[in-house]
Protein backbone atom coordinates (compact mmCIF):
# COMPACT_ATOMS: atom_id res chain seq x y z
CA UNK A 1 0.00 0.00 0.00
CA UNK A 2 2.79 2.36 0.80
CA UNK A 3 4.68 1.66 -2.43
CA UNK A 4 0.96 2.35 -4.49
CA UNK A 5 0.73 5.49 -2.31
CA UNK A 6 4.32 7.08 -3.23
CA UNK A 7 3.74 6.31 -7.10
CA UNK A 8 0.72 9.08 -6.90
CA UNK A 9 1.97 11.93 -8.56
CA UNK A 10 0.92 15.77 -8.79
CA UNK A 11 1.40 18.13 -11.90
CA UNK A 12 3.23 21.79 -11.16
CA UNK A 13 4.40 24.18 -13.21
CA UNK A 14 7.69 25.43 -13.11
CA UNK A 15 8.82 28.76 -15.49
CA UNK A 16 6.05 27.03 -17.88
CA UNK A 17 7.02 23.63 -17.54
CA UNK A 18 5.17 20.98 -16.59
CA UNK A 19 6.76 18.73 -13.38
CA UNK A 20 5.38 15.88 -12.17
CA UNK A 21 6.45 15.29 -8.59
CA UNK A 22 4.98 12.74 -5.89
CA UNK A 23 1.83 13.47 -4.26
CA UNK A 24 3.01 14.44 -0.18
CA UNK A 25 2.59 11.57 1.87
CA UNK A 26 4.03 9.66 4.75
CA UNK A 27 4.13 6.33 1.85
CA UNK A 28 7.29 8.84 0.95
CA UNK A 29 9.16 7.97 4.43
CA UNK A 30 10.53 11.84 4.70
CA UNK A 31 10.01 14.76 7.10
CA UNK A 32 11.02 18.02 7.02
CA UNK A 33 11.81 19.61 10.36
CA UNK A 34 12.13 23.76 10.69
CA UNK A 35 12.80 25.51 14.04
CA UNK A 36 12.60 29.22 15.68
CA UNK A 37 15.38 29.74 18.39
CA UNK A 38 15.70 33.29 19.81
CA UNK A 39 16.80 34.60 22.91
CA UNK A 40 14.94 37.49 24.05
CA UNK A 41 16.48 40.85 25.87
CA UNK A 42 20.00 38.82 25.69
CA UNK A 43 21.43 42.02 27.81
CA UNK A 44 18.96 42.50 30.31
CA UNK A 45 19.36 40.31 33.73
CA UNK A 46 17.05 37.97 32.89
CA UNK A 47 16.87 36.86 29.29
CA UNK A 48 14.37 34.77 28.06
CA UNK A 49 14.57 32.12 24.85
CA UNK A 50 11.22 31.93 22.55
CA UNK A 51 11.40 28.23 20.88
CA UNK A 52 9.16 26.75 18.39
CA UNK A 53 9.78 23.85 16.14
CA UNK A 54 7.38 21.24 14.45
CA UNK A 55 7.71 19.25 11.28
CA UNK A 56 5.54 18.27 8.81
CA UNK A 57 5.05 14.06 7.67
CA UNK A 58 3.14 14.50 4.38
CA UNK A 59 0.21 14.51 5.71
CA UNK A 60 -0.27 16.26 8.90
CA UNK A 61 2.15 19.40 10.42
CA UNK A 62 2.79 19.39 14.30
CA UNK A 63 4.72 22.20 16.36
CA UNK A 64 5.10 23.72 19.55
CA UNK A 65 6.10 26.75 20.94
CA UNK A 66 7.23 28.24 24.63
CA UNK A 67 9.30 30.81 26.10
CA UNK A 68 11.79 29.56 29.07
CA UNK A 69 15.11 30.60 30.30
CA UNK A 70 17.94 30.00 28.83
CA UNK A 71 19.83 28.21 31.23
CA UNK A 72 21.84 25.25 29.88
CA UNK A 73 21.07 22.26 32.38
CA UNK A 74 17.13 23.20 32.09
CA UNK A 75 15.09 20.80 30.73
CA UNK A 76 12.43 22.37 28.12
CA UNK A 77 9.38 22.63 28.79
CA UNK A 78 7.07 19.39 27.81
CA UNK A 79 5.38 20.21 24.38
CA UNK A 80 8.92 21.06 22.89
CA UNK A 81 9.91 17.57 24.11
CA UNK A 82 6.58 16.10 23.34
CA UNK A 83 7.87 17.25 19.22
CA UNK A 84 11.09 16.38 19.60
CA UNK A 85 10.20 12.64 20.69
CA UNK A 86 7.71 12.11 17.70
CA UNK A 87 10.21 13.22 15.42
CA UNK A 88 13.06 10.71 16.83
CA UNK A 89 10.24 7.92 16.75
CA UNK A 90 9.60 8.28 13.00
CA UNK A 91 13.26 8.96 12.51
CA UNK A 92 14.14 5.19 14.86
CA UNK A 93 10.82 3.53 14.47
CA UNK A 94 9.13 4.41 11.33
CA UNK A 95 12.20 4.89 9.14
CA UNK A 96 11.79 8.09 7.89
CA UNK A 97 14.36 10.25 6.94
CA UNK A 98 15.09 13.54 7.83
CA UNK A 99 15.02 16.81 5.54
CA UNK A 100 16.03 20.33 6.72
CA UNK A 101 16.39 23.63 5.40
CA UNK A 102 20.30 23.78 6.45
CA UNK A 103 22.21 21.26 8.69
CA UNK A 104 24.56 23.74 10.07
CA UNK A 105 21.65 26.37 11.01
CA UNK A 106 19.47 23.61 12.06
CA UNK A 107 22.09 22.20 14.29
CA UNK A 108 22.72 26.12 16.34
CA UNK A 109 18.84 26.62 16.97
CA UNK A 110 18.83 23.36 18.35
CA UNK A 111 21.69 23.81 20.66
CA UNK A 112 20.79 26.94 22.17
CA UNK A 113 16.82 25.39 23.03
CA UNK A 114 18.69 23.02 24.29
CA UNK A 115 16.96 19.75 22.48
CA UNK A 116 19.85 17.35 23.14
CA UNK A 117 18.28 13.87 21.83
CA UNK A 118 18.12 15.60 18.46
CA UNK A 119 21.29 17.44 18.51
CA UNK A 120 22.80 14.28 18.84
CA UNK A 121 21.10 12.57 16.14
CA UNK A 122 21.90 14.93 13.48
CA UNK A 123 25.59 15.13 15.01
CA UNK A 124 26.34 11.43 15.37
CA UNK A 125 24.02 10.33 11.93
CA UNK A 126 24.79 13.54 10.23
CA UNK A 127 25.04 11.55 6.34
CA UNK A 128 21.23 10.31 7.07
CA UNK A 129 20.37 14.13 7.20
CA UNK A 130 19.14 15.71 4.02
CA UNK A 131 20.30 19.41 3.88
CA UNK A 132 17.74 20.83 1.15
CA UNK A 133 19.79 24.34 0.23
CA UNK A 134 22.92 22.54 -0.32
CA UNK A 135 21.12 19.92 -2.87
CA UNK A 136 19.50 23.64 -4.25
CA UNK A 137 23.01 24.93 -4.64
CA UNK A 138 24.19 21.48 -5.88
CA UNK A 139 21.17 21.50 -8.54
CA UNK A 140 22.83 24.75 -9.53
CA UNK A 141 20.03 27.10 -8.03
CA UNK A 142 22.88 28.73 -6.19
CA UNK A 143 20.66 32.12 -6.57
CA UNK A 144 17.42 30.83 -5.29
CA UNK A 145 16.29 29.09 -1.47
CA UNK A 146 14.31 26.38 -0.92
CA UNK A 147 11.10 28.98 -0.18
CA UNK A 148 11.53 30.50 -3.99
CA UNK A 149 11.48 26.80 -5.13
CA UNK A 150 8.71 25.60 -3.31
CA UNK A 151 6.66 28.93 -3.94
CA UNK A 152 7.31 28.47 -7.63
CA UNK A 153 5.43 25.42 -7.31
CA UNK A 154 2.98 27.02 -5.59
CA UNK A 155 3.27 26.93 -2.04
CA UNK A 156 0.95 30.40 -1.09
CA UNK A 157 2.91 32.54 0.81
CA UNK A 158 1.14 35.11 3.10
CA UNK A 159 3.53 36.51 6.17
CA UNK A 160 6.45 38.22 5.14
CA UNK A 161 9.92 38.14 7.02
CA UNK A 162 9.16 41.26 8.66
CA UNK A 163 5.76 40.10 10.08
CA UNK A 164 7.58 37.34 11.41
CA UNK A 165 10.09 39.42 13.07
CA UNK A 166 7.51 41.83 14.20
CA UNK A 167 5.75 39.07 15.99
CA UNK A 168 9.30 38.01 17.70
CA UNK A 169 10.15 41.56 18.87
CA UNK A 170 6.26 41.99 20.14
CA UNK A 171 6.99 38.66 22.29
CA UNK A 172 10.50 40.52 23.52
CA UNK A 173 8.94 43.55 24.56
CA UNK A 174 5.70 41.95 26.69
CA UNK A 175 7.43 38.72 27.60
CA UNK A 176 4.43 36.83 26.67
CA UNK A 177 2.91 34.44 23.93
CA UNK A 178 -0.57 35.45 22.85
CA UNK A 179 -2.90 33.25 20.99
CA UNK A 180 -3.05 34.99 18.09
CA UNK A 181 0.96 35.56 17.77
CA UNK A 182 1.14 31.75 18.53
CA UNK A 183 -0.91 30.87 16.21
CA UNK A 184 1.05 32.87 13.32
CA UNK A 185 4.01 31.24 14.33
CA UNK A 186 2.55 28.19 14.09
CA UNK A 187 1.69 28.64 10.80
CA UNK A 188 4.90 30.11 9.34
CA UNK A 189 6.29 26.90 11.06
CA UNK A 190 4.21 24.46 8.92
CA UNK A 191 4.95 27.22 5.92
CA UNK A 192 8.28 26.66 6.23
CA UNK A 193 8.13 22.90 6.94
CA UNK A 194 6.22 22.05 3.75
CA UNK A 195 8.33 24.55 1.64
CA UNK A 196 11.06 22.33 2.60
CA UNK A 197 9.61 19.26 1.79
CA UNK A 198 7.83 20.19 -1.67
CA UNK A 199 11.49 21.63 -2.41
CA UNK A 200 12.79 18.20 -2.03
CA UNK A 201 10.37 16.67 -4.14
CA UNK A 202 10.93 19.09 -6.93
CA UNK A 203 14.98 18.94 -6.81
CA UNK A 204 14.37 15.22 -7.09
CA UNK A 205 11.91 15.22 -10.22
CA UNK A 206 14.93 17.95 -11.73
CA UNK A 207 17.92 15.86 -11.27
CA UNK A 208 16.07 13.01 -13.58
CA UNK A 209 15.34 15.70 -16.32
CA UNK A 210 17.63 18.37 -16.08
CA UNK A 211 17.32 22.13 -14.22
CA UNK A 212 19.02 24.59 -16.57
CA UNK A 213 15.73 25.79 -17.76
CA UNK A 214 14.42 26.45 -14.38
CA UNK A 215 16.83 28.58 -13.17
CA UNK A 216 16.10 32.10 -14.62
CA UNK A 217 12.63 31.95 -13.67
CA UNK A 218 13.64 31.71 -9.78
CA UNK A 219 16.16 34.42 -9.99
CA UNK A 220 13.45 36.53 -11.17
CA UNK A 221 11.02 35.74 -8.84
CA UNK A 222 13.84 36.38 -6.04
CA UNK A 223 14.32 39.36 -7.61
CA UNK A 224 10.66 40.71 -7.47
CA UNK A 225 9.58 39.53 -4.27
CA UNK A 226 12.87 39.55 -2.36
CA UNK A 227 12.81 36.24 -1.15
CA UNK A 228 15.10 33.90 -0.12
CA UNK A 229 15.59 35.30 3.67
CA UNK A 230 14.96 33.14 6.83
CA UNK A 231 11.25 33.75 6.96
CA UNK A 232 8.86 32.74 4.18
CA UNK A 233 5.40 33.42 4.91
CA UNK A 234 2.45 31.02 5.85
CA UNK A 235 0.99 28.47 4.15
CA UNK A 236 -2.51 28.44 3.98
CA UNK A 237 -3.65 25.30 2.43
Amino acid sequence: MDYILARDKLRVLLSGEEVYMPRPSPALKVISYTIISEILGEEEAAPSLMVFHGYFDGSDFQGAGELYPPVPLLKPPRSLLEVEESVLNKLFYEDFKLLVESREATLLQLKRANLKRLVSFIESRGDEIIDVSELLSRSGFQYASVDDLAIQAGLEVQVNHAKVRELIKQVELTREITSKTREALLRYLEFKSRAIYIAYLVLTELSKNGVKKYLRSLIILRENYGMGGAFGGVCTT
